[in-house]
């Protein structure tokens, strides 16, 4: 089975980071569009150097499209890179 990492900005997507308004540094409020951002929306995403997060060839439209819906990257480009996986 192949599977696949995303890369964006030269580097590869690990994971997303969530609004949290306990923690000092994290965003919360209106945005510039007039949108509410509460506790637990996806604000930003956390990438490494290596692959370190892979997807199936049936997730990895989801994660796209969760990606796309963040502000700071639309329109942003990016790369669906084939990974080893199991051969099946």
């Amino acid at each position: 089975m192949t599977l696949y990492a995303i890369k964006i900005n030269g580097g590869y997507f690990r994971e997303y980071v969530y609004a949290d308004r306990n923690k000092k540094g994290r965003h919360g409020g209106h945005t510039s569009f007039g949108a509410l951002i509460r506790d637990g929306d996806i604000i930003d995403i956390v990438t490494t150097k290596e692959p370190e997060r892979t997807e199936t060839r049936r997730s990895v439209g989801n994660t796209l499209a969760t990606i796309l819906q963040i502000d700071k990257y639309k329109g942003t480009k990016i790369e669906i890179v084939p990974v080893e996986g199991n051969k099946e």
